[in-house]
């Protein structure tokens, strides 16, 4: 939402987006460790559908959710984890139905650091 729709909300309800956004890291980072080698298509999507996150002006600080893209995901994903982002990377940037800055999010957030990492 963007930052005038969310000066019109109650605070609580603007925190939840916050509080959403964490429990997905949660669910994405023991998802991580679980599977192993063989995360699947939904882990890695929702990766790329939380970076509409920093596509739009808000209240909340989501500097947490940011740290985790460029530390534990592009440095803490093994070898074959960052494959299979970088393949989905691929699909997402050529889709058509790819917004333009959630395609500059996914270059500055997710490729660009796994590919820094890896060299």
């Amino acid at each position: 939402l963007a930052a005038e729709e969310q000066a019109a909300m109650p605070l609580e309800q603007v925190r939840e987006f916050k509080v959403i956004a964490k429990c997905f890291v949660s669910c994405l980072r023991h998802q991580a460790k679980a599977l192993g080698d063989e995360i699947g298509d939904g882990h890695i999507e929702l990766l790329f559908l939380m970076l509409s996150i920093f596509s739009h002006h808000t209240l909340v600080a989501y500097d947490f959710l940011k740290l985790f893209y460029l530390e534990e995901v592009a440095t803490g994903y093994s070898v074959a984890q960052r494959v299979a982002c970088l393949r989905y990377f691929l699909r997402f940037f050529q889709s058509s139905r790819t917004a333009r800055e959630d395609r500059v999010q996914a270059l500055q957030l997710i490729a660009l650091p796994m590919l820094c990492a890896s060299f």
